[in-house]
């Protein structure tokens, strides 16, 4: 049953109606005094909306034990609340003032930061706010005009009324301090709070405003004696609130800072000090501001859910679900970025800037059915939220990286088109917003941040990161950054980028093209041993050349012929195998010399793609030489290096089909004498596409091995060089290479330098016999000198010879030794017939004629790395020699260095024998990392397998591979024996082993078909 979706996190926590109305979230003492906290029911709100920090709590209470049990309740006078901007302090003065000014609240508990006990009546309010004094005019107090400057000003005025204020006139107009015996005459023993916000802003406007007999030091001593006085009041508290020292509000003014250090010295000795809010408390006190409710079963469900896609990051994450619930609904990973991150910037004020961008985010609509807020919400292209953390956060330089990469179909995340990549540009964004030095986001914490149940998989995540930051063109490119990062200025990828839009058609065509060249052309020395010419985009029977002395590898334009719109229009690689170029009618006279790679489509975007970036690297660091960096410069080398390489493997990756010449009609009727073989792995270097086609033919035995290029016996005798008119007079080299390249069916010298090697070593295991035009015999000690095109060739043995001396004769013609006409000479039958061994005349001198006795035992028999037909027939030999039977066989053993071997002997053997086989393979990677072992499988069960052991010889790099089909009696009656051996053909290339019982019990022999 499939799971239900989680809850939209607005539809399990329904937002405040107010978001709808925006609003900046400065906490204000004066107008919340006025207006918010004036009426009971408006205090009551307020408390339903604010979250009780721990810190608040102690504060609240220590204030009110104060306030109502005065000096015995053992809580200090004077508070000191301290943190950055919008870190709480305001509003936990509005906290304090309401709940003294609604005393009822506190008594019913309808609030949670008082214990009702302390609830304490006619408490006198006092409140200054640093940021509206005005320590020149004064600020009024009242509809009759009466001013004050000073905090003392207002104190007066606000406890004694205007005869008080009038009292200490002089002092206020001098921000003087009035005395400790007129404060304690002032404050008597009734409960008085007094709350003194913004003060820095009260010094810094004394220091701006003040008139040359005015001090601003007159502030510093009058909160002194101020706080003594208090000190000495038992239900007296004065709360006050200051930035954290070393904040921005510090540095502005030496003398500023010089004077709150004074202060803060002196209030040192009497005061509290409290920081009302910490970072863990932000994901709380957004939660308590922003919404009416949350739903704690949907918070469950979705903190369990989000654990389980984040245990897939790393599976010791045992507090994920804690993480998540703590949170909720917001992602662990955006609180984390607004904490170290933005609360970096010192223009992001901490508590009150979050609370801003949040309600932005909740009412900006981009949630829909979200089960989390993400970092990547913050969608800047709400306006709001723009201004908010653009704007607002200084950052308008990195408006063009906004638009070029991040914001609108046409950006890189656009053009991308995946939710994932969206994501990620909005994630990386955000954590570009904080100062340089802290800021950069690195891809584990972006992947962290953009799962959820719809893109769970972190594989998945990397790669998309992987891709949006190789292709985004403002991401910081400057070596030691953090992480990823948006700058003001393009980066390298930018001006490649620029460059690709300036490329025609034409120009990317010939630069395809001759890509496509560059990687099969021979003009890539070292990468593959004698290589091919190449023909690019043969048309019909143009362009592709008849000659004798080399393959030629013929590359399709996709547009005439590809694999998979083939259509039964295989005639148009026929037209090219058959007719000569330049002559019509004319048929080609090297058919054996013509291959053909196919593309499997005509679809070359990826290919393009790839190129034109690498032209346009290469075109940038030429154009821009002087001008870049040397940490650009090594980032276009990374670009060309990695996008040449890409070019390589797409286009190897395109180019799969291989047609070649062969024995039988893999393309039908309409092209006779082709095969068709597919290519499943490129290379790794690049230019070294002929790799793969070198590697295929060898597989498929149509050219010899360049590590054993000896041809076998059999194909020499059963070529021209066998045929009765020809074997005594022979044929000239040149014949012979022709002979090769005429007939599709032949094994194909791919060029001059392998023919020779394929002479050379016939002539070293002395299956071919040379004689230079001056009738030197050509021999393994001489054979490397040279070999011309007019020495005449015959297969060993088959030179006519003199039948008395054995010495070299002209057909036809008497020997100049014996001086006499020798007749025809018998046959030769040039090896054993019993144990195949080489002979001369009639004497075998293993079997010295008569061979073992019937008696004697039969030696273990393994062939040698030959052709599966000729390891039967001698294998036959070696039986018939030793007189054994097939009876006599007790096991038998077929070893091959290719799967698909024993695969294609087994369905030739057919499936009840195949069935007794014991099938194994072992695959070795050099570097031992991988042995695959399919020990004891049937016939069926190999089939199954047989697939993935291809794979995984595929990914092995130089693997080692052993297959083994091995028969035993009992399991296979003597018959049997014979079968295995008679489904050999001569395609293959395998080893045979075979073992017999001590003592024979049949005279049957084992007879093969070959």
């Amino acid at each position: 049953m499939p799971k239900m979706p989680l809850a939209p996190a607005l539809q399990a926590c329904p937002p405040r109606p107010e978001l709808g109305d925006p609003q900046d979230y400065a906490a204000n003492l004066d107008k919340a005094l006025a207006d918010e906290i004036s009426t009971e029911s408006g205090a009551a709100d307020f408390f339903a909306a604010t979250y009780p920090t721990r810190a608040m709590r102690d504060a609240c209470r220590m204030v009110f034990d104060r306030l109502k049990n005065g000096a015995a309740g053992g809580q200090p006078g004077v508070y000191r609340f301290s943190s950055v901007y919008g870190g709480g302090k305001t509003h936990t003065l509005i906290a304090l003032a309401a709940a003294a000014r609604h005393p009822n609240l506190v008594r019913n508990g309808a609030q949670s930061l008082i214990p009702p006990d302390l609830a304490v009546d006619g408490v006198r309010i006092v409140s200054f706010n640093g940021r509206n004094s005005d320590t020149l005019r004064g600020v009024d107090l009242d509809d009759s005009g009466v001013r004050a400057k000073s905090i003392a000003g207002f104190i007066a005025y606000r406890l004694g009324g205007p005869d008080a204020l009038a009292e200490i006139r002089e002092h206020d107009d001098r921000l003087a301090d009035p005395g400790a015996a007129w404060y304690a005459r002032l404050f008597s023993d009734k409960p008085t709070l007094i709350l003194v916000d913004e003060l820095i802003h009260h010094v810094a406007r004394a220091i701006q405003q003040g008139a040359r007999d005015v001090s601003a030091a007159n502030v510093h001593l009058a909160i002194a004696a101020l706080a003594h006085a208090i000190d000495a009041s038992p239900r007296t508290v004065l709360v006050t609130t200051t930035p954290e020292q070393g904040h921005d509000a510090f540095r502005t003014d030496a003398r500023v800072q010089e004077i709150m250090d004074r202060i803060a010295s002196e209030l040192a000795r009497v005061s509290h000090e409290m920081t009302p809010s910490a970072s863990e408390d932000l994901a709380a006190i957004l939660r308590q501001r922003l919404f009416l409710s949350w739903d704690e079963d949907a918070r469950a469900e979705t903190s369990r859910a989000y654990a389980e896609i984040a245990k897939r990051l790393d599976p010791a994450d045992a507090d994920a679900e804690n993480r998540f619930a703590a949170a909720y609904p917001f992602h662990p990973d955006l609180i984390d970025l607004i904490q170290n991150w933005l609360f970096a910037n010192g223009d992001f004020q901490r508590v009150r800037g979050a609370i801003r961008m949040m309600a932005n985010i909740v009412s900006g609509g981009k949630l829909e059915d979200a089960a989390l807020i993400h970092p990547h919400h913050a969608d800047v292209s709400i306006r709001r939220l723009h201004d908010h953390l653009i704007a607002g956060l200084r950052h308008e330089g990195i408006a063009p990286a906004i638009t070029t990469d991040v914001i609108g179909e046409r950006s890189t995340a656009g053009r991308i088109g995946t939710e994932l990549a969206r994501r990620i540009a909005g994630v990386i964004l955000l954590a570009s917003l904080a100062p340089e030095s802290v800021n950069g986001i690195d891809e584990a914490r972006t992947v962290s941040a953009v799962l959820s149940p719809d893109n769970p998989d972190p594989a998945v995540a990397r790669a998309a990161f992987a891709e949006y930051s190789g292709r985004a063109l403002f991401l910081d490119e400057t070596p030691g950054r953090r992480g990823e990062r948006f700058t003001s200025q393009p980066n390298v990828r930018r001006m490649v980028n620029e460059c690709i839009s300036r490329f025609d058609v034409n120009q990317i065509e010939d630069a395809l093209r001759d890509a496509v060249r560059a990687e099969y052309d021979q003009s890539a020395p070292g990468k593959v041993e004698n290589p091919l010419p190449v023909v690019m985009y043969p048309s019909r029977a143009n362009g592709a050349p008849d000659v004798r002395d080399a393959v030629h590898l013929c590359v399709i334009a996709p547009a005439n012929f590809n694999w998979r719109d083939r259509d039964g229009n295989e005639n148009i690689i026929a037209e090219l195998h058959r007719e000569k170029s330049g002559a019509a009618g004319a048929n080609r006279e090297h058919r054996n010399n013509l291959i053909f790679l196919v593309a499997q489509d005509d679809d070359l975007a990826d290919v393009r793609s790839h190129l034109v970036t690498h032209v346009a690297a290469l075109a940038v660091k030429e154009e821009q030489s002087n001008r870049l960096q040397t940490y650009q410069t090594e980032i276009l080398d990374e670009i060309i290096a990695r996008e040449r390489k890409a070019v390589s493997q797409s286009i190897q990756s395109k180019w799969t089909h291989l047609i070649y010449p062969a024995g039988r009609n893999d393309l039908g009727d309409a092209a006779p004498h082709l095969a068709h073989e597919a290519l499943t792995a490129a290379t790794e270097s690049e230019g070294s596409g002929q790799a793969p086609v070198i590697a295929k033919l060898i597989e498929r035995h149509k050219i010899p091995n360049p590590e054993r290029p000896r041809l076998s016996p059999r194909f020499w005798a059963g070529s021209p060089l066998g045929v009765a008119e020809f074997e005594r007079e022979g044929r000239t080299v040149a014949e012979v290479h022709r002979m090769f390249t005429a007939s599709p069916s032949r094994v194909m010298m791919l060029n001059r330098d392998a023919f020779r090697n394929v002479i050379i070593e016939a002539v070293r295991a002395q299956d071919l016999y040379i004689e230079s035009t001056t009738g030197q015999a050509i021999t393994a000690d001489n054979v490397g000198v040279g070999i011309e095109d007019d020495f005449r060739v015959w297969i060993h043995g088959k030179e006519p010879r003199c039948l008395n001396c054995n010495e070299r004769v002209n057909d036809g013609e008497p020997c100049s030794i014996c001086a006499e006409q020798p007749p025809d000479p018998p046959p030769d039958p040039d090896f054993c017939p019993k144990c195949g061994e080489r002979v001369d005349g009639d004497r075998c001198p293993k079997c010295e004629r008569g061979g073992p006795s019937p008696d004697a035992p039969i030696p273990d028999f393994t062939s040698d790395l030959v052709k599966a037909s000729l390891a039967a027939a001698a294998l036959g030999n070696h039986m018939a020699t030793h007189r054994a039977g097939r009876s006599d066989v007790a096991t038998l053993e077929i070893l091959s260095t290719v799967p698909d071997d024993l695969t294609y002997i087994a369905n030739k053997m057919g499936a009840p024998i195949a069935a007794k086989a014991a099938f194994q393979i072992e695959v070795h990677a050099l570097d031992g990392s991988l042995t695959f072992d399919l020990r004891d499988q049937t016939a069926e069960q190999w089939q199954e397998r047989e697939a993935t052991v291809n794979r995984i010889i595929g990914y092995s790099q130089d693997p080692m591979v052993d297959c083994r089909m091995a028969f035993a009696r009992p399991n296979c009656a003597p018959d049997d024996f014979a079968k295995i051996v008679n489904s050999f053909d001569n395609r293959r290339d395998i080893v045979l082993r075979a073992t017999f019982d001590r003592q024979p019990t049949s005279d049957q022999r084992l007879t093969t078909n070959n």
